[in-house]
């Protein structure tokens, strides 16, 4: 890519995703600019960071809950700990909320 990009004191044409007759300073600013590490939105509507680690709301708790007893329900509204493997892909998942 290098060699496709001439180098001048005037402004920049874009071609394509090429830059010609850009100058130094705007090709060198695009070369190292870091890509922006984005949260996964599904995974933060699902997922809570705690201090010990991530917690998540459990399964069984949308429908038929006049079939249950009111021990299963009672018991079902606690975020419960994330395993220790799943909680190492949450992190990737998560930038922003790892630490």
């Amino acid at each position: 890519m290098a060699a496709l990009i001439r180098r001048s004191s005037s402004s920049g044409q874009r071609v394509g995703r090429f830059i010609y007759n850009a100058p130094l300073a705007l090709t060198t600013l695009s070369r190292f600019a870091m890509p922006r590490q984005k949260t996964h939105s599904g995974a933060a509507k699902r997922f809570r960071r705690t201090s010990s680690g991530f917690k998540h709301r459990g399964c069984n708790r949308n429908h038929n809950l006049n079939k249950r007893s009111t021990r299963q329900k009672r018991q079902g509204r606690v975020l419960k700990p994330l395993a220790h493997g799943d909680e190492v892909l949450v992190r990737r998942l998560l930038p922003g909320k790892a630490r």
